[in-house]
């Protein structure tokens, strides 16, 4: 379960994934990894798990939608953060919450919990 308060993102950091594909690894206040990448969204038990090819650290994984896509500005796919809210290029945003993490296509959505575009639940 995700802890909320202010600081829930600890770090942020580019990876390379095998593939040669650059992703955005966001360390969780409580040791759990979500990875960005301008078609998925995937959470880890840690940043190590991920990088792991043995083991079974993938705790949720969806893809998104080929028109609705996350992209990188400036080397980065996160914007800003404030507790569990996560802007992000173009508008999109990112929450998190005990009990999930979504995307939403704007901050309006997001507000009004309208049409998420992936989720990954937390049980």
């Amino acid at each position: 379960m995700l802890l909320s308060n202010s600081d829930i993102i600890q770090n942020r950091r580019l990876i390379e994934l095998e593939s040669g594909e650059a992703a955005e690894a966001l360390e969780l206040r409580d040791g759990l990894t979500l990875i960005l990448k301008p078609d998925a969204i995937a959470l880890y038990r840690s940043l190590d798990s991920f990088f792991d090819p043995l083991g079974s650290g993938c705790m949720a994984y969806v893809e998104l939608p080929t028109e609705q896509q996350l992209a990188w500005s400036n080397n980065q796919i996160m914007q800003e953060h404030e507790a569990g809210y996560v802007g992000l290029s173009e508008g999109k945003v990112l929450l998190i919450t005990p009990n999930h993490i979504r995307v939403y296509q704007s901050k309006h959505n997001a507000l009004h919990h309208i049409d998420p575009i992936g989720e990954l639940m937390l049980d």
